[in-house]
């Protein structure tokens, strides 16, 4: 009825909001995908880095050419050595701030509202959130064996200076946790090239779950070195 009361061009703005609406995806929906598609993943992977390359210095480019398998038919080895959703940054400062010795961290969610975090060592913690903030944090004997974030110690320094720059320059903390990181290390001492890229799981829809209206929504590289950015590079605006 609400509808019937509402002229042409009244009814068109409300198609066109609705159209438009951000839709971000849930904790569950996003680790699901994870999970089920992990050939479909690999070859993502495979395809970001291989668009990347041009754009490489030359020894990273090297690297590129070496990795990314020229046949598109062959399943791609795993190439990154990290992989960090947006979603589950929180859970690994706080549990870097309350576990600060070097040991590989991991993310597992149960549910739309509570995660795991946790180390090689057997440290774990369960988390409850709210809107991507962590309200209740508690010690767990959970130990799951499969998650969706597994950070590197080695890659740590790098993926926490890469994210911290990205998400002052983007200036949207709505569109944070829409977004994962890929940390890749090609054997150069401290250096690594985190790439960060929108989650995308409705190819029809590909920026209906984020704000477009700001900075590098579309996602960065950064060749660091350890905290230090060497190289970027902006993947562009559709």
């Amino acid at each position: 009825m609400a509808a019937q009361r509402l002229n042409k061009r009244q009814l068109k703005r409300l198609i066109e909001r609705e159209r438009t609406a951000v839709r971000p995806y849930s904790r569950s929906q996003i680790a699901n995908a994870l999970h089920s598609n992990a050939q479909l993943n690999r070859k993502i992977t495979a395809g970001a880095v291989n668009w990347l390359e041009p754009y490489l210095p030359a020894e990273w480019k090297a690297w590129a050419e070496q990795v990314v398998p020229r046949d598109p038919q062959q399943i791609p080895p795993q190439l990154h050595s990290s992989i960090v959703q947006g979603m589950d940054m929180p859970l690994l400062q706080r549990f870097a701030a309350e576990v600060p010795e070097s040991s590989n961290v991991y993310a597992h969610s149960l549910n739309d509202t509570q995660a795991l975090v946790f180390n090689d060592a057997g440290r774990c913690f369960e988390a409850r959130l709210q809107q991507g903030e962590i309200v209740q944090w508690c010690s767990s004997a959970q130990l799951p064996q499969v998650f969706e974030t597994q950070l590197c110690a080695a890659d740590a320094a790098a993926l926490h200076a890469a994210w911290q720059r990205f998400a002052q320059e983007m200036n949207c903390p709505p569109n944070l946790g829409q977004f994962y990181a890929l940390v890749f290390d090609a054997g150069l001492g401290s250096q690594r090239l985190v790439y960060i890229q929108s989650i995308l799981l409705d190819w029809m829809d590909n920026y209906g779950n984020i704000h477009t209206q700001c900075r590098w929504f579309n996602g960065i590289s950064q060749i660091m070195d350890g905290a230090e950015i060497l190289h970027t590079m902006g993947h562009g605006r559709d």
